[in-house]
């Protein structure tokens, strides 16, 4: 009875923290973000640091019981790792059991009219809407039923936990691309403090969902890191442990497709809140799908190294509509355990995908 008891406190927590997330996000709206140091609306920056204080306070609630969590879905992940491990590298590959599918993934070239879509190409069934618009068909968010009572009860985004245990099994990285991706990530000067970051795409994800701003971004970082502020003052008055406990300078990694803007723009109006972290070797991604530069090793490096960075910040602001984005998300539950909340997409959530539910 007390194990549900609690169970139910610590849901109707993280529930609340949701709901002022989102009651933050439409406030935004009705106040101006300006991003000029000593220039800020007074009124706007107290309401700010009220939902800073809020959030913090729930925070501290729910992390009660992080430590339990984390020590389950460590146990759990374990398991799962050295089961998919058995099935793929069997003692005697004669006697193994495999699962042949049978399916249509292309699309004939006469119904495939989105060019700037090519993920949405690989459907089995398909529907069109009066303007002949591609749609996805649902396919809703689903854990094992061996898992899922473990799960609801320790993780608060069940599917994106799970999803994060295959992608890193499947990315596992020999001695070779792992010392590569170690010399990427050595020129973003990240040290041994923590930091927040933000995945903002541009190029070619402009025709496939709407511009976001900076200050977009920004807001939630600013917020994030005022409720950490908050909480280390609490944890001050409230243990001598603590005394000495502080936060260092804000840290912000950055990744993005479009460095040299994107970068100038934060140095200026953000640059003396902000220690800016980032891609000192300025890697192109390129700028479509089909541009070979995108194709070449050195691109492929870059983005992979900035999002195993992405799923090791403290907190994450991107966009959900960014496969990046997706991946950091379910990554970062492999690497961090209990972080389901580690991350805020400024457009669509987890379950969303352009708009339609996935």
């Amino acid at each position: 009875m007390n194990k549900l008891f609690g169970f139910s406190i610590e849901s109707t927590t993280i529930e609340i923290r949701h709901r002022l997330r989102n009651l933050f996000d439409l406030l935004g709206i009705s106040f101006s973000y300006n991003t000029k140091d000593n220039l800020r609306d007074s009124r706007s920056e107290l309401v700010r640091k009220q939902f800073g204080y809020l959030l913090s306070e729930i925070d501290q609630l729910t992390e009660l019981n992080v430590d339990t969590h984390k020590k389950v879905l460590d146990d759990l992940a374990q398991h799962i790792n050295n089961t998919l491990y058995k099935l793929q590298y069997p003692n005697d590959c004669n006697n193994i059991r495999l699962l042949v599918c049978y399916v249509r993934p292309y699309l004939p070239l006469s119904k495939y009219t989105s060019t700037e879509q090519q993920d949405k190409v690989l459907l089995l069934r398909i529907r069109y809407e009066v303007e002949r618009e591609l749609i996805l068909p649902h396919s809703p968010e689903a854990v094992p039923l061996e898992f899922k009572e473990i799960l609801t009860e320790h993780h608060t985004n069940p599917p994106a936990w799970f999803m994060g245990q295959i992608i890193i099994f499947v990315l596992r990285e020999n001695q070779t691309t792992s010392a590569k991706l170690n010399k990427v990530e050595a020129t973003f000067n990240l040290g041994n403090a923590s930091f927040a970051g933000i995945h903002v795409r541009r190029t070619d994800k402009g025709v496939e969902a709407p511009f976001q701003k900076l200050e977009g971004y920004m807001k939630w970082i600013d917020f994030w890191y005022n409720s950490e502020e908050i909480k280390i003052q609490n944890s001050k008055l409230n243990s001598k442990k603590q005394q000495n406990k502080t936060l260092n300078k804000r840290r912000l990694f950055i990744a993005t497709d479009e460095p040299k803007t994107i970068i100038e723009e934060l140095r200026k109006s953000w640059g003396s809140q902000y220690e800016l972290l980032h891609n000192k070797i300025n890697a192109s991604y390129g700028n479509r799908y089909h541009d070979p530069q995108r194709q070449s090793e050195d691109s492929f490096l870059a983005i992979f190294a900035e999002i195993r960075t992405l799923a090791k910040c403290r907190f994450v602001v991107c966009t959900f509509s960014s496969n990046v984005c997706r991946l950091v998300y379910e990554l970062m539950q492999a690497y961090q355990g209990y972080a389901g909340d580690n991350v805020y997409s400024i457009d669509y959530d987890y379950a969303e995908r352009g708009g339609g539910k996935l």
